[in-house]
């Protein structure tokens, strides 16, 4: 608690994805004094800002796509209280298929 981490999930797609095609949200106990939850994701900043690509992963997969793009979704967080940090993948291009790791990485 009180120290910054990073929450990690490996994805593999058929194209190079961006901050504003998919992206991680975490919800995590933000508050010292009260178990309040508070949320942080990898969104672009503001809806006028410059999509940029998720960064790319060296996870190995089982099964991959025809042309595998792997990449991971990363997101720095501080919790306040130890408890729970529950991670959601948003897709929000149409026409996509990707593969999300289920296992998320907590450094």
């Amino acid at each position: 608690t009180g120290s910054a981490r990073t929450a990690t999930v490996e994805i593999i797609s058929s194209g190079t994805l961006t901050n504003s095609d998919i992206a991680l949200v975490i919800d995590y106990l933000g508050s010292g004094s009260y178990p309040i939850g508070s949320s942080a994701d990898d969104f672009m900043a503001t809806i006028l800002s410059t999509p940029s690509n998720q960064p790319t992963s060296t996870a190995t997969w089982a099964a991959s796509p025809s042309t595998p793009v792997k990449q991971k979704l990363a997101v720095t967080f501080t919790p306040q209280l130890a408890g729970w940090v529950r991670g959601t993948v948003r897709l929000g291009k149409a026409s996509t298929t990707v593969y999300v790791d289920p296992t998320m990485t907590i450094t």
